[in-house]
């Protein structure tokens, strides 16, 4: 009876190390036990290779309020053809003579014009540079 009981002890032993194992595998196989290495390779090799053909045509009216318009500059280019470099007239009326309109009326002729002379191309803060270098040069 002994060695049937032995042979029985090992076969036992034998079908539970077995299961056992099974056991272990299936848990091993559904621990995920990979680390992921894949990497995103893809780069953007797209270069914008556009160019702006567009020129600025427009004037630019806006003004830098820390510089301001030089009078000097706008009479010489917007005024002196009709009024003289010296604003002593010419097509238009000398300037000397009309230093006792207030601020206000020289802008409003420099920007909207009156009679034969055209409204000008300027802001106002333009014109009352223009107004304010012709009082302190004339």
């Amino acid at each position: 009876m002994r060695p049937l009981l032995i042979v029985l002890l090992l076969l036992a032993a034998c079908t539970s190390t077995e299961d056992t194992a099974k056991d272990d595998t299936a848990g091993d196989a559904d621990t995920d036990t990979d680390t992921d290495t894949d990497t995103d390779t893809d780069t953007d090799t797209d270069t914008d290779t556009d160019t702006d053909t567009d020129t600025d045509t427009d004037t630019d009216t806006d003004t830098d309020t820390d510089v301001p318009p030089d009078g000097a500059a706008l009479f010489a280019s917007t005024c002196a053809n009709c009024h003289g470099a010296d604003g002593g007239g010419g097509v238009g009326p000398a300037l000397a003579s009309e230093l006792t309109r207030p601020d206000a009326e020289w802008i409003e002729i420099i920007l909207l014009g009156k009679d034969e002379m055209p409204a000008q191309p300027m802001v106002e803060v333009e014109a009352q540079a223009v107004v304010d270098w012709c009082r302190s040069t004339l």
